[in-house]
């Protein structure tokens, strides 16, 4: 798989590093009919439509990132085919940040 990190003006490397290897996870430990080729983070990406999906999830920080992936020969995937290859899928990650009081 092929990671490419580039920060920018709105995030440090380390936050976009901590996303992608959360997507890279995901795919080795839920995603087994799928082989991810490419994870990359665009920082011309519009922040304004991830932003406003992340709020719906009430959350404070969001990235999204972009993946190409294929689909593993032998397995049969609904709406999908083996072999084929899918680009730009996009992830839009997002976190809660909570605040714990320890008065």
């Amino acid at each position: 798989m092929k990671g490419i990190i580039t920060a920018s003006e709105a995030y440090r490397e380390q936050d976009i590093n901590n996303p992608m290897d959360t997507v890279v996870k995901y795919f080795q430990s839920d995603l087994e009919c799928y082989t991810l080729s490419d994870l990359w983070y665009e920082k011309n990406t519009s922040t304004s439509s991830s932003y406003g999906q992340a709020k719906q999830y009430d959350s404070d920080k969001f990235i999204m990132l972009f993946s190409n992936f294929n689909v593993v020969s032998s397995v049969r995937v609904r709406s999908l085919n083996p072999n084929d290859i899918y680009s730009n899928l996009q992830w839009i990650l997002a976190r809660r940040i909570r605040v714990i009081n320890e008065n």
